[in-house]
């Protein structure tokens, strides 16, 4: 059964999203989601680089009103 985490970084600039999601993957278990938010316009590259590299899943992503929602899972 799968899992579901909240992670809400608005607020925090460029590195700090990336490297505190770095921290929350080493815990994550195989098929657990990770649900994160972030008003860092540069979260999105980086989060689509982070996960390339760490052979994680984006299941989604959008952006809205300078808000940007990302689910993602370990492959």
């Amino acid at each position: 059964m799968s899992e579901t985490k909240n992670l809400d970084y608005q607020g925090l600039k460029c590195p700090m999203p990336i490297f505190k999601l770095g921290k929350e993957i080493k815990e994550l278990e195989e098929g657990n989601i990770l649900h994160i938010t972030s008003d860092d316009m540069a979260f999105k590259p980086d989060l689509e680089a982070f996960c390339s590299l760490r052979k994680m899943n984006i299941l989604s992503m959008d952006e809205e009103n300078g808000i940007i929602t990302a689910t993602i899972t370990k492959k």
